[in-house]
């Protein structure tokens, strides 16, 4: 057996042994509307195409299908670490392109994906849900124009988006962070979370609720409110 001196091995096992093949796996979900429930979804790192996401599914029989076509990578870059890459209703995957950040819908495993939003502006979205008694997505939305415009840095609101037209609502805006928009059953009301510097979310997050107009493009004036108050330990998860 060879010596070498403290921090000077040669180790057989290289970075690029490590990180050019294989998958990691991330986000798991499943599809928004109970009926479809069969189906479970996640989104895989694949190491041997420089680290593109491909989004796979697995019905209730083991059946694994990969959707994101080669030419896709279904990964957001929200906050540039991304996460909240994409989000299923009735078996119509919607997800983050990793090129241009524009939201896509594809309706099935061998359907070419469509554009939902502006492939001009330069926003980017995450932590989305599709509400079909408004026929729109809820989201959250990084706007990057608005840096063109001065700002020192991007500007993040909640959003609602039209997927027929392209066109989008801001519902709520002036935090500095938003996360979880989550809309009821009805599609009257909808919650969400919001923390602004210097806390992080583990420090100081607070949630929201208002009610949605019927078109559901805006909150109903003077109805958002705020939840609990300051300090409500409520949930704490992911953050260990």
């Amino acid at each position: 057996m060879g010596k070498a001196g403290y921090g000077t091995w040669k180790s057989p096992i290289s970075s690029q042994i490590t990180t050019e093949t294989g998958v990691d796996l991330l986000i798991l979900g499943v599809d928004g509307d109970p009926n479809f429930s069969d189906t479970v979804y996640w989104n895989e790192i694949h190491f041997d195409e420089k680290g593109r996401y491909v989004i796979c599914s697995s019905d209730k029989s083991g059946n694994i299908t990969y959707w994101t076509p080669p030419d896709f990578n279904a990964r957001s870059t929200v906050h540039e670490y991304g996460g909240g890459d994409f989000f299923v209703y009735r078996g119509v995957v919607y997800f983050s392109n990793f090129k241009d950040q524009v939201l896509y819908k594809q309706t099935s495993p061998t359907a070419t994906p469509e554009a939902v939003t502006d492939t001009s502006k330069a926003f980017r979205y995450t932590d989305g849900r599709f509400v079909p008694t408004k026929s729109r997505i809820y989201c959250i939305r990084e706007d990057h124009e608005a840096i063109k415009h001065g700002a020192s840095e991007a500007v993040n609101t909640v959003v609602a988006i039209n997927p027929a037209t392209k066109t989008q609502s801001v519902l709520v805006k002036g935090a500095d962070f938003y996360s979880s928009p989550s809309v009821s059953s009805d599609g009257r009301k909808i919650a969400w979370t919001q923390w602004v510097h210097p806390n992080m979310p583990w420090d100081s997050t607070e949630i929201w609720a208002a009610e949605l107009s019927d078109s559901g493009d805006a909150i109903v004036e003077g109805t958002a409110h705020k939840v609990c108050r300051s300090y409500t330990f409520v949930l704490l998860y992911g953050y260990f």
